[in-house]
């Protein structure tokens, strides 16, 4: 049985927003994150974010270990008040388990666990991953990563998850089917 680390087993559920004083001029302090203003989540401008120093003090969440909160994006609740937003953290985490790669109907996906990867054939190369020849089929192995740049999307959408924006590998296991252990 894989242990998940601590942050992706954590909810952001228990995001409540404090007080967005002086949001209005957040979005001049994303340039120094490039992840949220280039190449982060196509549906985030950078003025509907929030970058600006001590995000902590407005806001209240399950921040992951060894990361950083440093943008909210899009932020507002629901009617029955959980967050929706994009929240981008920065540091450093170690991320281990099973590394799938599978066809579907809808296409070719990799993920880590429940960790999604936003550039996914640059994924597929990181991991060393075959390429997949036949429909329905799955290829797995075991990896280990450092984590630097992770953004989680609440809402109700496909889009909502765990996203790997940065990271290496530092450890890879032998390449199996998907179905054995």
């Amino acid at each position: 049985m894989i242990q998940l680390p601590r942050f992706l087993t954590c909810s952001l559920r228990a995001v409540v927003l404090l007080g967005l004083s002086g949001a209005s001029s957040a979005g001049e302090h994303c340039g120094q994150y490039p992840e949220v203003t280039q190449t982060g989540w196509p549906g985030y401008a950078a003025q509907a974010c929030d970058c600006a120093p001590q995000l902590a003090q407005r806001y209240a969440y399950a921040e992951p270990e060894g990361l950083s909160l440093v943008a909210v994006c899009g932020f507002r609740t629901n009617t029955q008040g959980e967050p929706l937003g994009g929240f981008f953290f920065r540091g450093g985490a170690e991320v281990a388990g099973n590394v799938q790669l599978e066809e579907s109907a809808s296409g070719v996906f990799v993920y880590l666990e429940d960790l999604k990867f936003v550039d996914e054939a640059s994924a597929i190369a990181a991991f060393e991953l075959p390429a997949i020849t036949d429909a329905g089929e799955c290829v797995a192995r075991h990896a280990r990563i450092g984590l630097t740049q992770l953004l989680v999307i609440e809402g109700e959408s496909d889009e909502a998850g765990r996203w790997a924006l940065q990271f290496d590998v530092v450890q890879l296991g032998a390449i199996r089917p998907c179905d054995s252990r």
